[in-house]
């Protein structure tokens, strides 16, 4: 964000991205942002991408996306864990 306001500010993108060693297209990607959604576009997002759900979870959670498959039975195991003995 302050790289933005010293633009604004009359600074040039390229003496800025060469004083603070950064690529000239990374101070101009950012400018870009900002002309498209304001300050709120600078705002750091997640990295990586959402999880997805292999075919098998799909079917499991009660066939979702449409598919006329046979529902998947789940077992689940619980083992009783004794604290005093260390699990």
């Amino acid at each position: 964000m302050r790289v933005v306001k010293r633009v604004q500010d009359g600074e040039s993108p390229e003496v800025l991205a060469k004083a603070l060693d950064l690529d000239r297209s990374t101070v101009y990607g950012w400018l870009a942002r900002y002309r498209q959604a304001g300050w709120n576009g600078l705002k750091a997002k997640p990295f990586g991408r959402a999880p997805t759900e292999t075919r098998r979870q799909k079917d499991a959670v009660g066939l979702r996306y449409g598919d006329a498959q046979e529902p998947v039975a789940i077992e689940i195991r619980v083992r009783a864990v004794d604290a005093r003995d260390g699990g």
